[in-house]
């Protein structure tokens, strides 16, 4: 049988779409009926003449199946509508920018590539619910696949440290509130440990652990090193570290808000992202309740089942072959 080839399509550099992908590559394959080929896309830069020249680089790199993975939604417009996929992970800038940087994110990187998509995806109900509130999209024309756990997060049983627990928070994007972690967290007998992508500024009074620049595996020994995930973003498309911290086996503190709680399931003690004394008092739950801590951690271990690698890839392969079929 002559298989399929899918062409898994990447932005020019990044790594947290690259990641999620590369980690179903392996069970995409071994159903046997598809091959995956990875390309990216030659020019990393927004600008107008960058745009054009990826949108003409993968005219020439058209395969049976072309999957947008991410973010560069707009090299869409180079590709048959009959056999591509779109995947959108979430419409922040629809929230950040106006004027005509919206009206020009909007017509780019929404309405022209999903009508010129055969289906699109995302990652989250919140998501889907947002692209149905920007768009002209049908609903019938997006379908939700939730992103896989990395394999490489597996559970690590550990003992809680209630003396001094070590906290694990993720991000310092203005969304990802690490001034509102920070300031609540003050004056409390913790370890606050924030892994982000630029140095953050002096806090009075207030002491934490940064680190940036880590390899995979270094961000999964500072899973295992933690005793609680911290991870009150008040925006996401999905929010990973809430079912990577669940796979480690690490009690996760996240926000009462979508997609947090559709990710979380019943895994998560969920606190108001707005709200400091929610966000304290939350952590003060489970470092002293450690009865409801280890059901929060069976819990997390129930959701992310559906979460591993193999239950995602099928449904990929799923719509892979619901083109081929149609494509026939």
């Amino acid at each position: 049988m002559n298989k399929k080839i899918i062409n898994l399509i990447f932005r020019a550099s990044g790594y947290s779409i690259e990641m999620v992908f590369n980690t179903l590559i392996r069970d995409i394959e071994i159903d046997g009926t598809f091959e995956v080929v990875k390309i990216h896309l030659p020019y990393k830069k927004a600008n107008i003449a960058c745009i054009i020249f990826n949108i003409i680089f993968v005219m020439q790199k058209k395969y049976p199946i072309n999957h947008i993975t991410g973010d560069t939604h707009y090299v869409g417009l180079g590709l048959n509508s009959n056999n591509s996929i779109l995947t959108i992970h979430d419409c922040v800038m629809m929230y950040r920018t106006s004027g005509i940087k919206k009206w020009l994110f909007k017509k780019l990187w929404l309405d022209m590539p999903i009508k010129n998509a055969k289906f699109v995806t995302t990652i989250s109900n919140k998501t889907k619910n947002d692209i149905l509130k920007f768009t002209n999209c049908p609903e019938e024309k997006i379908i939700v696949i939730p992103n896989p756990v990395n394999p490489i997060f597996k559970y690590t049983p550990s003992t809680f440290n209630k003396k001094k627990p070590r906290i694990l928070h993720f991000g310092n994007a203005d969304h990802k509130n690490t001034d509102r972690v920070i300031s609540a967290l003050k004056n409390m007998d913790v370890e606050l440990v924030i892994i982000g992508k630029s140095a953050l500024p002096t806090y009075e009074s207030s002491s934490f652990i940064f680190l940036s620049n880590l390899s995979n595996q270094e961000i999964v020994e500072q899973y295992i090193l933690c005793d609680i995930v911290l991870f009150p973003s008040w925006f996401e498309g999905f929010g990973m570290p809430i079912i990577e911290g669940q796979s480690v086996g690490r009690v996760v503190i996240t926000s009462n808000i979508e997609p947090m709680t559709e990710v979380a399931g019943n895994g998560a003690h969920f606190v108001d992202p707005f709200d400091m004394d929610s966000i304290r008092n939350g952590v003060k739950k489970v470092i002293d309740d450690a009865a409801y801590r280890n059901v929060l951690i069976s819990l997390g271990l129930e959701n992310i089942k559906k979460y591993q690698s193999e239950v995602i890839a099928q449904q990929y392969l799923n719509l892979y072959k619901k083109i081929i079929a149609k494509n026939v």
